[in-house]
């Protein structure tokens, strides 16, 4: 019995052991007619604020960009003169290095504006490129200096390499591939990046990953066989960071329109490395947001299934945004959703997705699918913005160096409604399990997980903090603020509030703030 008390005291310390703080929080009154700020996370050195001012020069818009460092102190800020058509559409963080790209139309010409900022010396190059070809962005990086554009020309995939120093653009061979989609392109800290592709001929499916360097020659390439009867909807890759490359995502049962579960597999380009997928019911806590009868017949109903040789039998809406590497592997990250208008993410059904959810937005965060690499937009291969969707939760599924399944975890967010396939939650890993963070209007919701797989969780509501207990907050119409993982245990958060301070004589405010958050 002893013994029993004491592992249960040990269970509930390591369950209770992270806490949330929030001990910084930036404020920017804001007018009624002004915009709000995008944010760009440069890590450990800061964020980067980036708004239209509505304000010309020249004929040229004047865009303020503000660096912040890790104590939200101001270090920096200065204006960009961007054609008055471009708008703001994607960035690039590298080490002392900010890129900025604005765009004359999503759908005309690649008729770019790049700006180059030195994070050190404070200097901006800038270049610009107007390549004579139709292309509809899904993904833009940097590698070594150069951008790099993937997307669609006409239903067929295409990169395209732009380098600012010579102002040559170079149309990387290999790609306008019928039948083919572009799943993810990612930058690598050497300077290198990857791609993975999926691409159906003759009823056969394969993923092709290759590794570029900066000018579009390959240096490794694996080309994976996929199973008959399975189709790939949406993948991502890790970045190399040690020497194994995960890709991984979800698939389908032939056609299907939803994801059936998730697959996985080492990038091996000397040998044949197996593709493991896994069915959504066979994951630990993937059911968790559902009530507990409903789960149970959902396993019952696919475990019977399987016994049989069939599919399970369970599907549903899967957004992947990223995979990570962690001291113990690999984590994939992803929600899943309910949406009330139909979009297809097979290439099988419809492989010349690409368009972007949210092109013109001027949001928060409106571009960075996640908060890593490879921003342009969310996941960008939704043909059309779904306008009720109510989110699902949020999950990690992580694997060991070997590619084998270590655990997974998930929160529940099924109070949460949202109007486009944006990311919504985030993670950090730390005793190698994913605490998750995530806002509904003033209120953090934070679940804690422990290295007890058998925990569902139960997320923890958090308010906000203000700078004064004199104050109260109300989310603005337009505030679609949310949280982002920063560095190590590190988060933020965004929003535009209502501020209505109770203080006689106090004014009230609309301001945009940010609130550094730590997982102590």
């Amino acid at each position: 019995m002893r013994a029993f008390v004491t592992g249960y005291l040990i269970l509930l310390l390591m369950t209770a052991s992270a806490q949330l703080s929030q001990p910084i929080r930036w404020e920017q009154e804001l007018k009624y007619t002004e915009d709000a700020y995008s944010i760009v996370n440069l890590r450990q050195q800061g964020l980067a604020l980036i708004r239209d001012l509505e304000d010309y020069q020249n004929g040229k818009a004047n865009w303020e960009v503000t660096l912040l460092d890790t104590l939200f102190q101001k270090t920096w800020t200065t204006t960009l003169l961007a054609e008055s058509e471009y708008v703001f559409l994607g960035y690039e963080y590298t080490l002392n290095t900010l890129n900025l790209m604005f765009r004359k139309s999503q759908i005309e010409n690649l008729d770019v504006q790049i700006f180059d900022i030195d994070l050190v010396n404070k200097t901006i190059h800038e270049a610009k490129t107007d390549l004579k070809l139709q292309v509809r962005l899904s993904h833009y990086t940097v590698a070594n200096g150069n951008c790099v554009f993937g997307g669609y020309v006409g239903l067929d995939p295409v990169l395209i390499i732009f380098e600012p120093a010579t102002n040559r653009n170079l149309i990387v061979p290999g790609f306008f591939l019928a039948q083919s989609e572009l799943l993810d392109v990612r930058p690598n800290s050497n300077g290198t990046f990857n791609i993975l592709m999926g691409q159906r001929n003759q009823g056969k499916e394969k993923l092709i990953f290759r590794t570029f360097d900066k000018r579009g020659t390959i240096l490794v390439e694996d080309v994976i066989p996929i199973d008959d009867d399975k189709t790939i909807l949406k993948g991502a890759c890790s970045t190399l960071q040690h020497d194994e490359v995960l890709i991984g995502g979800t698939f389908t049962l032939k056609n299907g329109r939803q994801a059936s579960g998730l697959f996985s597999s080492l990038v091996d380009p000397f040998s044949e490395q197996p593709v493991n997928f896994t069915e959504f019911s066979q994951l630990q806590h993937f059911l968790d947001y559902l009530p507990d009868r409903k789960a149970r017949k959902i396993r019952e109903k696919s475990a019977t299934r399987t016994t049989y040789g069939k599919e399970a039998g369970f599907r549903t809406n899967v957004g992947v945004h990223r995979i990570e590497e962690f001291k113990g592997g690999f984590a994939l990250f992803g929600e899943s959703y309910l949406e009330s208008t139909s979009t297809s993410n097979s290439f099988a059904q419809t492989p010349y997705a690409g368009s972007a959810s949210r092109p013109y937005s001027t949001s928060s965060n409106p571009y960075g699918y996640n908060p890593y690499g490879g921003r342009y937009t969310s996941q960008n291969r939704d043909l059309i913005t779904s306008f009720d969707l109510r989110m699902n939760q949020g999950f990690v599924v992580a694997f060991d160096y070997k590619g084998n399944r270590l655990w997974d975890y998930s929160v529940p967010m099924s109070e949460l409604k949202a109007y486009t396939h944006d990311q919504i939650s985030d993670f950090a890993i730390a005793e190698d399990v994913p605490n998750f963070l995530y806002k509904n209007e003033s209120n953090l919701m934070f679940s804690n997980h422990s290295t007890d797989t058998l925990q569902v969780s139960q997320a923890k509501e958090i308010q906000i903090k203000l700078n004064s207990e004199w104050e109260e907050a109300k989310p603005a119409d337009n505030d679609d603020g949310l949280v982002r993982h920063w560095f190590n245990q590190n988060f933020y958060v965004w929003g535009v509030s209502n501020i209505k301070d109770k203080r006689p004589g106090s004014a009230n405010r609309r301001v945009f703030y940010i609130n550094k958050i730590q997982l102590d």
